[in-house]
């Protein structure tokens, strides 16, 4: 499927495992440039390398902790004018 996403940049917060992640994923696969945030930094890593192995070429991590002013603030400044964004906090 081709969702014409590769001009699109995309931000998934809480997308070190389980349907964030997957969604990163798909997202990545299909073109976009995702940006995945995480709190700790050796599952952000882990995630990185996960989506890339599954040929999502155009992705990076943010350390940060969406819920929080400081890591809202660090996503902001990661991603200014995300073009997509998946809140997968709760």
């Amino acid at each position: 499927m081709d969702l014409h996403l590769n001009d699109k940049s995309a931000l998934v917060t809480g997308s070190t495992a389980g349907i964030g992640l997957e969604i990163a994923r798909k997202l990545a696969v299909e073109g976009a440039k995702v940006i995945i945030t995480g709190r700790n930094k050796a599952k952000l890593d882990q995630a990185v390398d996960s989506i890339r192995t599954s040929g999502g070429a155009r992705v990076s991590g943010v350390l940060a902790d969406a819920a929080t002013e400081e890591g809202a603030a660090a996503l902001v400044r990661a991603t200014p004018n995300a073009d997509i964004l998946v809140n997968n906090l709760f």
